[in-house]
């Protein structure tokens, strides 16, 4: 049974997308790595934003995402062969989120744009995952009319 990764972003990156690795913009030194490249990715919608939007909400990213029109789930498959599952030394929290890091470019599907407080009602609820993986479009809610992309 094949696994899908998810990642989440408040950039539009278009329906089909290319993701390019970096060093996340809220990296925190003290806690994770801040030299390896990567895609942060984990197996489930939910942990993806509960990686960074937890109690310790690094406030940068808390900032884009209550700013945000919109914060898009991206889809992306196992086959990908370059994932690294990072060390505690890289990332103190990596078990706690399943997250995976890919260290190079990749092609993906954007699965639904949604709003911040769609996800939070969702989590909430417990049907975020479910609704991504089997009805996105039900996430569509609270979001702002899409301009169109030149």
């Amino acid at each position: 049974m094949m696994t899908t990764y998810y990642h989440i972003t408040t950039e539009d990156l278009g329906n089909r997308c290319f993701l390019e690795p970096r060093i996340p913009s809220v990296c925190d030194s003290s806690k994770e790595n801040n030299n390896i490249p990567r895609i942060c990715v984990s197996r489930s919608p939910t942990n993806c934003f509960l990686a960074i939007h937890q109690e310790k909400i690094p406030i940068e990213w808390k900032s884009s995402c209550d700013s945000a029109e919109h914060i898009y789930v991206i889809e992306i498959d196992e086959n990908h062969k370059n994932f690294h599952i990072p060390s505690k030394e890289e990332l103190f929290d990596a078990d706690s989120y399943e997250e995976r890091w890919i260290l190079s470019p990749i092609e993906a599907i954007r699965v639904v744009c949604t709003s911040f407080n769609t996800i939070v009602e969702e989590i909430n609820r417990g049907t975020f995952d479910t609704n991504v993986t089997t009805n996105p479009s039900s996430l569509v809610r609270n979001v702002k009319q899409l301009k169109p992309r030149i």
